[in-house]
Order: C-alpha cells, then structure tokens, then sequence
C-alpha cells in the first residue's frame, strides 16, 4: 500500500474585482493503493494484465467537479513486450482506468456565496492510456 499526505486547502491568493477569492477547504484523505498483476509466458509473446484498487480521497460532503471523484478508483492494464535484438526490450500496455461516486458540498466550502453542488450528485471520472517503454541491458 501507498500513502500520500493529507491536504486541507488549496489556497487562492486572487482578486476578480468585486471578487475575492478566499482559500478552498478540500480535506482530502489519504491515498492507498493495492495493485495486482500477473504475466503468463506460454505464448510467443508474455502476455501481462494488472489490476489497481485507489482509495476514496475526496470526501462526500466536500465533492467538487474539478476535483477527484468522490470514490474509489481502479484501472486494467493489459500488455506484452519483446526482445528487439541484443540487450534492447520494447514493452507496451493498454490502459483503463475509472472512478466513482455521489457528492455534493455546502455552502460554507466554496468561495462563493451559492452551493457548488447543491443535491447529491454522481461523479465519473473515465480514463485510457497507452504505455510504451524501449529498454537497454548494458
């Protein structure tokens, strides 16, 4: 498991004339991760799949829409690699990621003087990417 450290706010030092912004409450948790993953070498090419379980981080009652999800978090991860020639590898992996959950925040947490979220809301958060690494044994 990983830890990262807790952040309270995000502080906003700015002035949009008869605005002043004030600092964000996010009271955001700490992140632990749990990963899997495997490899299966009965083909001509290793076949790798991973699996990624991410902690809540932001509290329900503090969701905001530019922030993470107010729920856990998982992504797959699908790949293979080869030996190109003598001592250079190519590895390579297809990514899915996504996180999820309900929310909302008062109207004490924002800088204004409405509710950013009003009703409990859902959240979604969706994510692909691509992977590619070229190694060299020396």
């Amino acid at each position: 498991m990983t830890g990262v450290g807790t952040a309270e706010l995000i502080a906003a030092a700015a002035n949009a004339g008869a605005l002043g912004f004030r600092d964000i409450p996010q009271h955001w948790k700490n992140m632990h991760v749990v990963r899997l993953g495997g490899e299966y070498t009965g083909m001509s090419l290793p076949l790798r799949l991973g699996y990624a379980w991410t902690s809540q981080v932001t509290p329900t009652e503090y969701a905001r829409w530019t922030c993470a999800s107010p729920g856990p978090g998982h992504s797959v991860t699908v790949g293979s690699g080869m030996i190109i020639m003598n001592g250079i590898d190519l590895d390579g992996a297809l990514e899915y990621a996504w996180a999820g959950g309900k929310g909302q925040n008062g109207g004490t947490v924002s800088p204004l003087p409405t509710q950013e979220v009003a009703t409990e809301s859902d959240f979604k958060s969706r994510a692909f990417a691509a992977h590619i690494s070229a190694k060299y044994h020396f």
